[in-house]
């Protein structure tokens, strides 16, 4: 080498290596991934269900599990009175609920009208009148559900995102370093 010729490094031999570029890469990927996963995990686990719909004063036949919920197209909300027993006659409790809880699907928009309160799983018959003819029985919202999956989606997005980009600049400026020590090096006595 000749005075003043920079030092020539295999950019293999530089550290940290080129890998940690992919595991970064690799990290943002999945934390919005997972990310997404639990948003949609959340909304769809903690707003509910209508899994059964009828009309006004007619009776249906449907399984329940605890938690259950009638619910009527939005604005309809007072007037209906519901009741539900069980196979064996048994009448059940039906509460208004403490809150508002509007959900839309296939371009409409239901609401929450009465929680049902169901000792077990089972068959049971649920009428309705008194209401706007429409009513649908099915799951109730699980606000805290649908708050987790958001916050564990900020989270996993957050945790992914900077992790990969903290990780990035990590590896950038101590690859930088690495590569400036060596152009720093002395060259060794000038060629005869």
């Amino acid at each position: 080498m000749y005075p003043g010729t920079p030092n020539v490094i295999d950019p293999a031999e530089v550290r940290p290596r080129r890998v940690w570029f992919v595991v970064a890469a690799l990290a943002i990927f999945l934390g919005v991934a997972l990310g997404a996963g639990m948003l949609v995990f959340g909304v769809i686990t903690g707003a509910g269900s209508r899994d059964k719909r009828f009309g006004d004063g007619e009776t249906v036949t449907v399984s329940l599990k605890p938690d259950a919920a009638i619910w009527v197209p939005e604005g309809s909300y007072g007037g209906a009175d519901c009741r539900v027993t069980s196979a064996a006659g048994q009448a059940v409790s039906v509460t208004r609920p403490g809150y508002r809880f509007t959900t839309s699907s296939n371009g409409e928009s239901w609401q929450v009208a009465g929680l049902v309160h169901v000792p077990a799983a089972g068959e049971y018959r649920v009428t309705c009148t008194g209401g706007e003819g429409r009513y649908a029985v099915g799951q109730a919202p699980r606000p805290s559900r649908l708050v987790i999956g958001i916050l564990s989606s900020i989270g996993l997005f957050m945790v992914g995102i900077f992790g990969g980009v903290a990780t990035i600049i990590v590896v950038a400026v101590r690859r930088n370093r690495y590569r400036m020590r060596f152009v720093a090096r002395p060259m060794g006595p000038p060629a005869p």
